[in-house]
């Protein structure tokens, strides 16, 4: 099973950038918008994983407890992968990405402990490739991503759960399936 682990982002932030992606919704109906319900920050992707796996998986999570709460304001809207054909639109955090990217440091910490290696995100070395906070909101659609960086209206909010997710790619989008959930507080 493919899994990830990743911060859910509260009611009040989804409901504003919601609202601040609206008008793009309508100007760029050709792209894929992730929905709401699919919206998160990932903080580790373990890429194909036996069950057995899974237990030290969800131990590592459950080893940030107490990490605290997040408070994040998210306004720049970009494109990935960077100087190639993007095939990704994301917010990016004006506050709280380095609180972001250090959560996912001690997940990847928590996981090494366990013997558990980053699928995809490590490179030959064994050592982390950087980590660029962001939620992807929409991807290539029929055509490519037109659009390479934009303000939308400032989207404020606090991320408080850490989850683990199983992930089933199906012909009309993912299918996120939360396998555990944890409280940063």
């Amino acid at each position: 099973m493919r899994v990830f682990i990743a911060l859910e982002p509260g009611e009040e932030f989804l409901n504003g950038l919601l609202r601040g992606l609206l008008p793009l919704k309508e100007k760029y109906p050709h792209f894929r918008w992730v929905p709401k319900e699919n919206l998160h920050i990932t903080l580790a992707f373990l890429g194909e994983l036996d069950e057995g796996i899974l237990s030290p998986v969800k131990e590592a999570a459950e080893a940030t407890l107490g990490a605290g709460e997040i408070n994040a304001i998210g306004k720049r809207l970009f494109t990935l992968p960077p100087r190639r054909e993007a095939n990704v639109l994301a917010l990016g955090f004006e506050k709280g990405g380095e609180d972001i990217a250090s959560l996912a440091g001690i997940i990847t910490k928590n996981l090494k402990l366990r013997g558990i290696s980053l699928g995809g995100n490590e490179k030959p070395s064994g050592l982390r490739k950087s980590f660029l906070p962001h939620i992807t909101v929409a991807r290539k659609g029929r055509e490519a991503l037109s659009i390479l960086e934009k303000e939308i209206e400032s989207v404020q909010g606090v991320f408080t759960n850490l989850v683990v997710y199983r992930s089933e790619l199906l012909p009309q989008g993912p299918r996120y399936t939360a396998l555990a959930t944890y409280s940063c507080e």
